[in-house]
């Protein structure tokens, strides 16, 4: 085995390819690897042995793993909570000192109780509440039944308020009488005035306050609705009125914002004193009604618990959304700042409009000449709660604006303090793409959207703030990169501080915090800032090389008389490299609170490492000092040794390669790459040859390629289970490379991405050092969503200059065309202008995976490979449309396919446990059948010969 890999490794190094194989622990050993001579049945298919991991115990959890990562007590920060289960149901809820966490036993049954008898656990499983959240003074408990998914994360429910000194229910609690509300808080418990927010199912904001036990409710806002018929919004089986009139979401986003900038349930903003909280509102009166049918088993009912499974519904039923599509009109967004610190709330005087469209906030540029057309995307407070910064966004994402406003609501004082602007200018003359140097006398910044998914969140702390832009290299103009020939800036994400104070009004002065150019590494997150020691803690994409798979921990002074200015890696001590593999090659971090004067908290630092070795958690100790010059030390606290013991029992659990491979199309720009092969890969004299699969991705500012510990059936079951090999690769358009790597797609999205996985399969298969041991007769590729898409294009590309290259694909859920899918997402990455027809130009013709294949061969190339098509009926996010016409497209030429739909599923297809694992299952069984293979996931494969 150790010659084997001299001639593996010598091989890569002759041929300039990065390589790093991350071997298993059972093949780090003295003895070499050997191979029982394999079972082969038919068409070469090999049976490998039954130490693999089964499909179905993939969802028994066999590779599960544990981490640190509980919810903080407030009463004492120095605390977690954990959970006694006990038996029929029933459980106690326990805050237990942080030492004690025992990561082996997890032992939840000592501390202090938060629930003193099992009483609270009796009247919850008794009344059927599916979740719960307790408050901060930990006195009461707020719980919710009848759940009603809505979209990603948005949903309906009922709520109850318990009591847990009484160890009663709230009768009289105001919210238990507002039926599917669709969402509820706590506020902060700072001065004891502890409140409940929700918003109920006609986007109307309402609290109560503990005073009353909550018996009362004051109303916010009166302007609140779906903007439809009544009746005519409907979730599956469940209708909720609605008023044509009422055309305000407040506090909760409509579906553009939830999916694409804010990623949860609400925008409502609580200053950390609890005095005051902000909320951003959503006119969706001229955005357009997306419908489509769905087929409920039962009647309408206005509740989950008041549907009748008696009744039958004979006639399928329509969901209604307001759905803003590109180029389209968007939502019109407005911002308040609301006062509760007062006995009594005055709707007139203690709400509060910030910023609107007419006064401080204005957009240069990515608007269409409307300043209507922009986007609210961050918030944060300072931690004394007297400022917050809000950063918004022009419709294009190509400038951002941070506006700084205080929290008293007679003075909010709202300026702009700095921002971010990108854009590239030029225009098509025909198929050609012109750069121009300016535009309107604005100049061209050779940069596209600003941000990752939109701008960071900025850090905040007195009279300057800290978030991240990104820091351009002088000089580095090319247009080699991208697919029309757009010149392209270089740049990679740095820290900013952003200083106001002292300066005049609404003006500020950036200042760069890092510089991580030369190393070409880019910051990924703030992750929070140490008041006490004026110290900066954030997440880079690095790792001891140029390592994008990689995340680290980093912190750096922000006190100018700092004796230490260069970032220190805080988590690097935690790596421990074998063969390119370690447990901590990513890491996620958080604290559990922030030291403060005459406060109780002890801070500490929790790393929980997950990859791409088994998982590992880590803590700082409990006399850390964690000024500046100190160094900080970890000590473990979660090994999983349980997941240890599987894995080495399990020893057809794949090995993992990583490896860089250059593309001299496009000035060599380098790709990451990553390999799952089964274990006979490397056992010496095997000649076999390996089917291929490629998992593909492809959206822009996404990585693919991560050093993380890999538990899906991709990477973990399929080349253990088929003796295969799992490959996926970043291509041009992907995240964490710098700017020219990343806008390489800027406006040319499903160009790049065809092309690159092409060029990179057609390497693998014919140049690179595993060339000789890969069925070039048998590769297949597989995506879901903006995979899905990606999939379509390259089996519509047909190899390019390669020729044919793919067995088959399966594409789950794909995009037929970026003018089919929301403006927010379609707009960043294929710019706005607000022209005419704007979405008829060749740039949006080019990114349709049906109007492109049609206009370049009609569409040929699908008759050479095996293309399954899959999709859910009730996708909200990527609409059935696009299934349907790509469907009329091949069905009029006469293009055998195969499709497969799931009715009333979204767009993620796994309403149930089981409707998960049909769908995986199906997706790999056309993929096996396509290499002449059964399936063989329960390892059971020859007796179906």
């Amino acid at each position: 085995m150790r010659d084997f890999f001299k001639w593996l490794l010598g091989a890569f190094l002759g041929g300039g390819i990065a390589l790093a194989i991350a071997l298993p622990l059972l093949l780090t050993g003295e003895e070499s690897a050997s191979l029982d001579e394999p079972t082969i049945g038919r068409n070469g298919q090999v049976f490998p042995e039954k130490d693999f991991l089964m499909f179905d115990d993939m969802w028994k959890g066999k590779l599960s793993s544990k981490s640190f990562n509980p919810s903080f007590s407030q009463v004492n920060p120095n605390q977690y909570f954990c959970t006694e289960n006990l038996a029929n149901g029933r459980f106690i809820i326990y805050r237990k000192d942080i030492d004690e966490y025992n990561g082996e036993s997890d032992d939840c049954s000592t501390g202090f109780m938060v629930t003193k008898t099992e009483k609270f656990s009796e009247w919850y499983t008794t009344n059927g509440m599916q979740k719960y959240y307790l408050s901060p003074d930990e006195k009461h408990v707020l719980a919710r039944k009848n759940y009603m998914k809505q979209w990603r994360h948005s949903y309906f429910a009922d709520y109850y308020v318990y009591d847990l000194t009484t160890e009663q229910e709230i009768i009289s609690a105001e919210i238990a009488n507002f039926k599917q509300v669709q969402y509820a808080t706590w506020s902060p418990n700072v001065d004891g005035t502890l409140k409940l927010l929700w918003v109920d199912n006609n986007k109307d904001i309402y609290f109560s306050t503990v005073g009353d036990k909550f018996s009362s409710s004051t109303r916010v806002t009166y302007d609140g609705g779906w903007c439809m018929k009544n009746g005519e919004h409907h979730l599956l089986g469940i209708s909720y009125a609605s008023d044509p009139t009422k055309c305000i979401y407040n506090g909760v986003p409509e579906w553009n914002y939830e999916e694409e900038m804010v990623s949860t349930t609400n925008t409502i903003y609580w200053a950390p004193d609890g005095q005051t909280f902000t909320f951003a509102a959503f006119d969706v009166s001229e955005i357009e009604l997306m419908k489509y049918s769905v087929y409920p088993e039962n009647a309408a009912a206005s509740s989950p618990d008041e549907i009748n499974k008696d009744s039958i519904e004979q006639f399928p039923k329509v969901n209604t959304i307001h759905y803003a599509k590109a180029a389209g009109k968007i939502a019109k967004t407005k911002f308040y700042i609301v006062d509760v610190s007062k006995s009594s709330f005055d709707s007139t005087t203690e709400k509060k409009e910030l910023v609107p469209t007419n006064g401080i906030l204005k957009f240069e540029r990515g608007t269409g000449n409307d300043q209507e057309n922009r986007y609210f995307t961050r918030l944060s407070y300072s931690a004394d709660s007297s400022r917050f910064a809000m950063v918004w966004s022009s419709r294009a994402g190509t400038q951002s604006k941070t506006v700084i406003c205080n929290t008293a609501i007679s003075n909010t004082d709202c300026k702009v303090h700095g921002g971010e602007t990108g854009g590239i200018f030029g225009k098509f003359e025909g198929d050609s793409w012109i750069n121009e140097d300016e535009k309107n006398g604005e100049k061209n910044m050779y940069h596209g959207w600003v941000g990752d998914f939109g701008p960071f969140e900025p850090i905040l702390t007195g009279d300057e703030y800290f978030t991240i832009y990104s820091k351009k290299i002088e000089g580095s103009e090319q247009s080699v990169s991208h697919a029309y020939g757009m010149t392209i800036k270089d740049g990679y994400w740095n820290i900013a501080r952003e200083s106001f104070g002292g300066l005049p009004s609404g003006q500020s002065m950036t200042e760069w915090m890092t510089d991580t150019t030369e190393e070409k590494w880019v910051i990924t997150a703030l992750n929070f800032y140490d008041d006490k020691n004026q110290v900066l803690y954030f997440t880079g994409a690095r790792g001891n090389e140029v390592k994008h798979r990689q995340r680290h921990v980093f912190r750096i002074s922000t006190a100018r008389n700092s004796p230490v200015k260069d970032p220190e890696c805080v988590t690097c001590v935690l790596e421990e490299d074998q063969n390119g593999s370690s447990h901590c090659g990513w890491v996620n971090f958080r604290r559990n609170c922030q030291e403060t004067a005459g406060g109780n908290c002890k801070m500490r630092f929790i790393a929980n490492c997950r990859g791409n070795l088994r998982p590992k958690s880590f803590i700082t100790p409990a006399d850390q000092d964690f000024s500046i010059t100190s160094k900080i030390t970890f000590n473990l606290i979660q090994d999983n040794t349980k997941l240890a013991n599987t894995l080495n029992e399990m020893k057809g659990y794949p090995t993992t390669i990583y490896g860089t491979w250059n593309n001299s199309k496009w000035g060599g720009l380098q790709h990451n790459f990553e390999m799952f092969v089964p274990k006979s890969f490397f056992v010496e004299g095997n000649t076999r040859k390996y089917p291929v699969f490629l998992e593909v991705y492809g959206g822009p500012g996404y990585q693919k390629v991560q050093q993380t510990f890999k538990t899906g059936w991709t990477q973990a079951h399929l080349p253990g289970a088929y003796d295969a090999i799992t490959v996926s690769v970043d291509g041009r358009g992907s995240a964490f490379q710098g700017d020219k790597f990343t806008f390489s797609n800027y406006r040319a999205l499903a160009h790049t991405e065809r092309v690159d996985q092409s060029d990179f399969m057609n390497w693998l298969l014919t140049e690179s050092e595993w060339a000789d041991r890969l069925d070039k007769s048998r590769v297949s590729l597989y995506g879901w969503s903006y995979g899905g898409y990606t999939t379509t294009h390259i089996i519509g590309y047909g190899g390019g200059e390669h020729g044919k290259i793919f067995t088959s694909g399966v594409a789950v859920a794909p995009l037929a065309d970026r003018r089919f899918y929301d403006a927010m997402h379609a707009e960043r990455y294929m710019d706005f202008t607000g022209e005419p027809d704007e979405i008829l130009s060749p740039h949006w013709k080019n990114c349709s995976m049906i109007d492109r294949p049609i206009l370049e061969n009609d569409m040929e190339f699908f008759r050479d490979v095996e293309y399954h098509l899959i999709h859910g009926t009730n996708d909200d996010n990527v609409h059935f449309l696009s299934a349907a016409r790509m469907t009329k497209e091949l069905t009029k030429r006469g293009i055998e396919f195969d499709n497969f739909f799931y009715a009333d599923e979204d767009h993620s297809i796994r309403s149930t446990s089981i409707m998960q694992q049909h769908i995986y299952r199906n997706i790999i069984k056309r993929i096996v059948h396509s290499w002449g293979y059964v399936w063989n996931g329960d390892g059971e494969g020859m007796s179906r010969l």
